[in-house]
């Protein structure tokens, strides 16, 4: 379910719900804006193509260390992993591992 209302400050609320019934809004300047950005957020779920925005603000670190855990690969195996898998040395990399996927 997705809607677009005019908000009294003159900006137009984009929100929507996905599959698991969480709520995420936008607010725009126009409401083409709004509308745009609800049809490619709605084209991408009914594609499989969605991603949770918040899904991108985990760290690589994050990410590579509950990677490790699930895949049962030890801590102390995990960095000739990464370097198998192309990564480089995680636990050595400061740089990329605070940083998050998307901004």
């Amino acid at each position: 379910m997705a809607s677009i209302k005019r908000r009294p400050d003159g900006q137009w609320r984009a929100r929507y719900r996905d599959d698991a019934g969480k709520e995420h809004a936008r607010h725009f300047a126009r409401k083409v804006d709004a509308q745009r950005w609800l049809d490619e957020v709605t084209a991408s779920m009914v594609t499989g193509a969605y991603v949770d925005p918040k899904a991108g603000r985990i760290t690589f670190a994050e990410y590579f260390a509950g990677w490790g855990a699930a895949a049962g690969v030890g801590v102390r195996h995990r960095p000739r992993c990464a370097a198998r898998c192309g990564l480089g040395d995680v636990q050595g990399c400061a740089a990329s591992g605070a940083a998050p996927f998307a901004r």
